[in-house]
C-alpha cells in the first residue's frame, strides 16, 4: 500500500524582502516629510462643487482655454488649490489655523506611524545580516 504525496515548498529571498520593506517604509516617511517641508507647494486641487481631488499633475490637464481656471472633468466646477481651501476655511481668526493644525496633524501621524512601524524595523534589523 503506498500512497503518494505531494509537498509544496516554498522559500523566502530576505534580501531582497529586506530591501523593498525598507524601501517602501522610507517612501512612507519621506511623504509625510516631504509635506510637512512643503509650506507652499500646492499638492492637491478640489473641486468647489463635487468635491472632486486632483493631483498637481492631473490638474495641469485640465485647463480651460476660455477662462485659463482648472476645471473639473466630472462637473466643470473650478478647482481651487487644497491649501487655499484650508486657508480659506481658517480665516475666520485672521490667521493658519488650519494650516498648522493640518501640520500637527501630519507629524502627529509620522510619530504615529514609527511607532507601528518600530517591530517591523527590530525584525529588518534581525534579518539583514542573514546570508
Amino acid at each position: 500500500c503506498s500512497s503518494d504525496l505531494t509537498h509544496s515548498y516554498c522559500c523566502l529571498d530576505y534580501a531582497q524582502i529586506y530591501d523593498v520593506v525598507r524601501y517602501r517604509m522610507h517612501r512612507m516617511k519621506k511623504k509625510i516629510k516631504d509635506q510637512l517641508d512643503s509650506k507652499n507647494t500646492i499638492q492637491q486641487y478640489i473641486c468647489c462643487n463635487c468635491n472632486k481631488r486632483y493631483t498637481a499633475l492631473d490638474a495641469a490637464r485640465l485647463v480651460s482655454m476660455e477662462d485659463e481656471y482648472f476645471h473639473c472633468e466630472s462637473c466643470n466646477g473650478e478647482l481651487v488649490a487644497e491649501s487655499d481651501k484650508l486657508t480659506a476655511q481658517g480665516m475666520e481668526d485672521g490667521d493658519d489655523n488650519a494650516r498648522r493644525h493640518h501640520r500637527e496633524k501630519l507629524k502627529e501621524m509620522l510619530q504615529k506611524m514609527e511607532g507601528q512601524l518600530k517591530p517591523l524595523v527590530e525584525h529588518l534589523d534581525r534579518i539583514k545580516d542573514l546570508p
